[in-house]
């Protein structure tokens, strides 16, 4: 699955968090509930430390 504004590990209720977040979580939830491998790839939120 590929999510290019939302991460679902984004804080809920944060500046980039919202409704797009909860769902791309829940639906990713929900197909590896019915047995499918899951691989979410979404921009990264915070820069790496140099």
């Amino acid at each position: 699955m590929v999510s290019e504004h939302a991460s679902p590990l984004a804080t809920v209720g944060g500046a980039d968090a919202g409704g797009q977040n909860v769902h791309v979580a829940a639906l990713s939830l929900a197909l590896a509930e019915r047995g499918h491998e899951v691989t979410v790839y979404t921009r990264r939120g915070v820069p790496l430390a140099a």
